[in-house]
């Protein structure tokens, strides 16, 4: 790599990352969920040939449309079909739209300077408005029809400590 082109590509950010994370309910039945993960990257430039690419802004907004959807029912052998049972759309698959999903995550952090690096305390916040859409629902006839599935996950905090040396 010539002289000029890695002044334009620097190589001096890192990243070292190693995050640890245990999850408990009290309430009901117990849970106890653990979770570990690491990330090693050399490179934490925000730029490069003076395209901004990877800003660290903070919140992120994320809007999902719902997936259109239409009725469908199971027919078989009753309805004429002899090759086993089938899906069968009853409506346009676009004549309804599952929830609208939208997310609000935010994260602050708080650096401080210690002997050989920097010290940060940090606190994310997943979900802030609390929005319990329908992330999926049943699109079969019958007493279960738009019940959901599944819905998106209730505001979760998560606070950290890490250390860059």
């Amino acid at each position: 790599m010539s002289r000029a082109r890695s002044s334009l590509l620097p190589d001096d950010g890192e990243c070292h990352t190693v995050e640890v994370s245990v999850t408990t309910r009290h309430t009901g039945r117990s849970l106890i969920q653990a979770s570990v993960s690491n990330r090693w990257n050399m490179d934490q430039e925000t730029g490069y040939f003076g395209q901004n690419l990877r800003p660290l802004t903070t919140p992120a907004l994320r809007v999902q449309q719902g997936q259109a959807h239409g009725r469908t029912f199971l027919a078989g052998n009753a309805n004429g079909i002899n090759y086993g049972t089938q899906r069968i759309l009853a409506e346009p698959i676009d004549s309804r739209r599952q929830d609208t999903i939208t997310i609000l995550d935010i994260r602050t952090e708080k650096t401080f300077t210690v002997a050989r690096g920097r010290l940060g305390l940090f606190v994310d916040v997943y979900n802030l408005t609390n929005s319990d859409a329908a992330q999926n629902i049943s699109w079969g006839s019958g007493s279960a029809f738009e019940r959901p599935v599944s819905i998106v996950g209730p505001t979760i905090a998560r606070f950290g400590v890490k250390l860059d040396w």
